[in-house]
């Protein structure tokens, strides 16, 4: 397994799925693999599994499995835990290559 997020997700047994707000549009390019300036991000966690600060909902997840798929793992999970602000930003919406 080459991957840098695939390893630490078996490491720490979970990850978090996390929906965007509007605000936030910089990191879900950056993870998109654009190149430039990272975006400032602030994490909180639980268990070792990081979640974005001001994301509209986070969801944990626990691995449950892992699968080979060609050349790729497919790792899946669980739903444990769902986090959300009291008030709901804007959602980060994509469509078409744009958002």
């Amino acid at each position: 397994m080459s991957s840098m997020t695939a390893k630490r997700i078996c490491a720490v047994g979970g990850f978090p799925v996390n929906i965007l707000a509007l605000s936030q549009q910089d990191i879900s390019i950056h993870h998109a693999g654009a190149t430039g300036r990272r975006p400032e991000l602030e994490l909180a966690g639980t268990d070792g599994v990081p979640s974005l600060d001001g994301a509209n909902a986070v969801f944990l997840c626990r691995l449950e499995a892992k699968h080979l798929g060609g050349d790729h793992r497919i790792l899946m999970g669980k739903i444990e835990e769902k986090f959300d602000p009291e008030t709901a930003a804007t959602p980060l919406l994509s469509f078409g290559l744009q958002y």
